[in-house]
């Protein structure tokens, strides 16, 4: 068969991005190898002391980026300042290397594994180093006449400027060329960047004259109390934002308690984790005992571009999660645009569920956030434990062990509820009581292994006939009922007919324990045997069944079930077995 349109287009974006990702590792390494190449040539002609100055410029890079400092929730970091000091030092070649090297750093330290991610980064960094040198060189050539400190200033400010603005435009490119969509900017976000940048960018200057007249002391006078400023400052926020997220997690916990619905239970944890995270999107997936999985999800946005389907993203954190001694995962396949933290669900060690957070464009998820994820973690994965042993032990309450139909405590709940709720609507229901025919003399004779087996099939036949449309239960011993909400007495006697014949097809095999023999034509009697082989004899089964429809003299469900028997006993066994009796009908 051939493929669809939308296959098609599939594989031809396939082959779109195959070919861009060639292009661009191609262009990275053909300019990369000849800048290596001249940088090298450049670094020949150093001192001893230069290469230590910039070895510990290169260490002030890495830390500027690896922790940047908030004032009032907003992240400022000395990238610029320093470039313009490393531009002011050694030129470009030196700049550009710098920030080429703190970019491969910090992407290894991410464990970035995709090399279109190195390219396109290092290459847009390395786009912006060279326009700002060029900005810079071109407003120097402008103000040579000026006094040499006043030119310096006004040339510096302008590198830093194109610096803000080329990195601003470049974006836009590289988040297409990384994920296929041009994004957004918060224009309040972009303010505040380009004031903190141009707040720090006289410090620039400042490193660039205290190095002029200290030489390498100016690193002590430096680096010391940025990294002690940074981590002390670090640590402030860190214990701030754990305050506020431990306030908000008073509230939040106050919404999921008290529920032994796990599909409200989970619907409340959704909203909790909305209430303190803030995630974009939330979802919990749960394993139940059968196999399945039961999911919540919750979305705040629509995501521009995502990295295959939620299902596929639940399956790999699930394997990782099983096979992995770390419970919390932070998932940074997703991208800068996504980012997101899964965590296990575990009760008394066994992973019950997973829970995944995602944000879009939005801070990324801190230390703080992440030791109360864990906290959550725990207590979510007692809840869910609870409630699903609960559950448990409630479907054992409510069900036959030997046929899997929901038993007499079963039925009795489903009753009630339906009854109201056909009392309340004005909607129909109706009631089949039904009993095994000669049960007793198929136990007596096969012995009661045969006969558990006669009601398992039984039970499977009608549970198949009545499928969707109502709800099957062992009533006791050989019998059974059948509850039909919506339908009427001429509905319910069609199922009722069709799961009698469908009885009546089914054909039995048994070693007989007695010498009897019974006569096949005696009556209407249909439990009756015939001799195949020596010691193997064919058996078969009937069914009398008795139903009633719900009318507006009923005022119980003790009545529904009273004449619905009475039309089995008196319309059905009494007149010969294996027929079907409407209580409304008997005489």
């Amino acid at each position: 068969m051939g493929r669809s349109l939308k296959e098609i287009l599939r594989q031809k974006d396939r082959n779109y991005e195959r070919l861009i990702n060639i292009f661009l590792i191609t262009l990275w390494m053909g300019i990369l190898i000849p800048f290596s190449w001249k940088a090298a040539f450049y670094l020949e002609s150093l001192s001893h002391k230069d290469f230590w100055a910039i070895f510990l410029l290169q260490l002030l890079f890495v830390l500027t980026s690896a922790f940047p400092m908030k004032f009032k929730g907003t992240t400022v970091t000395l990238d610029s300042p320093l470039s313009l000091a490393a531009f002011l030092m050694y030129g470009f070649w030196v700049e550009a290397m710098l920030m080429q090297l703190s970019i491969l750093i910090l992407l290894l330290a991410q464990g970035v594994l995709t090399i279109k991610r190195y390219a396109v980064n290092m290459l847009l960094f390395l786009s912006v180093s060279y326009l700002s040198a060029f900005m810079f060189d071109t407003v120097y050539a402008w103000t040579q006449a000026w006094p040499d400190s006043f030119a310096l200033f006004i040339s510096s400010l302008f590198y830093v400027a194109a610096r803000f603005l080329s990195n601003e435009v470049l974006l836009y490119p590289g988040r297409y060329l990384l994920y296929r969509t041009w994004g957004k900017t918060d224009p309040q976000e972009m303010a505040w960047h380009a004031l903190t940048t141009f707040a720090v960018a006289p410090f620039g200057l400042l490193f660039f004259k205290l190095y002029e007249d200290v030489g390498l002391f100016f690193f002590l006078y430096v680096l010391i109390p940025f990294v002690l400023l940074a981590v002390l400052l670090r640590l402030y926020y860190q214990l701030s934002d754990l305050k506020k997220l431990l306030s908000v997690w008073e509230k939040a916990v106050r919404i999921w308690g008290g529920t032994l619905d796990l599909e409200l239970l989970l619907e409340r944890m959704n909203a909790s984790l909305q209430m303190i995270f803030g995630a974009d999107r939330s979802h919990i997936r749960i394993a139940m005992d059968d196999g399945t999985y039961l999911e919540k999800e919750f979305k705040n946005v629509t995501p521009t571009r995502w990295v295959g389907s939620t299902e596929a993203m639940f399956d790999h954190l699930w394997s990782e999660l099983a096979h992995s001694k770390r419970r919390l995962k932070t998932i940074r396949w997703l991208g800068v645009w996504f980012q997101g933290m899964a965590i296990g669900l575990y009760d008394r060690d066994r992973l019950i569920g997973v829970i995944l957070l995602i944000r879009q464009s939005s801070p990324r998820f801190t230390r703080a956030e992440r030791v109360l994820l864990k906290v959550l973690a725990d207590q979510f994965g007692l809840a869910i434990g609870q409630v699903l042993a609960y559950q448990t032990m409630r479907l054992r309450l409510l069900t036959d062990e030997l046929t899997g139909l929901g038993n007499y405590r079963a039925f009795d709940q489903r009753l009630r509820e339906w009854f109201e709720l056909a009392k309340g609507e004005g909607r129909a229901l109706s009631l089949l009581m039904i009993d095994l025919d000669h049960f007793k003399q198929i136990n007596d004779t096969y012995g009661h292994p045969f006969g558990d087996t006669v009601l398992q099939q039984v039970a499977r036949t009608m549970q198949r006939v009545v499928g969707s449309e109502g709800e099957v239960f062992r009533y006791g011993g050989e019998e059974f009922a059948v509850l039909l909400l919506d339908k009427d007495s001429r509905q319910a006697r069609v199922i009722a007919e069709t799961i009698c014949h469908s009885v009546n097809q089914l054909v039995f095999y048994a070693q007989s324990l007695h010498d009897t023999h019974s006569d096949k034509n005696s009556g209407n009697d249909r439990a009756y045997v015939s001799q195949i082989e020596k010691e193997m004899v064919r058996v078969k089964t009937s069914l009398s069944i008795g139903f009633a429809s719900l009318n507006q003299a009923q005022d119980t469900p003790e009545e529904l079930v009273r004449h619905a028997d009475r039309a089995m006993y008196a319309g059905a066994k009494q007149k010969g077995r294996n027929r079907v009796a409407y209580y409304e009908e008997l005489e």
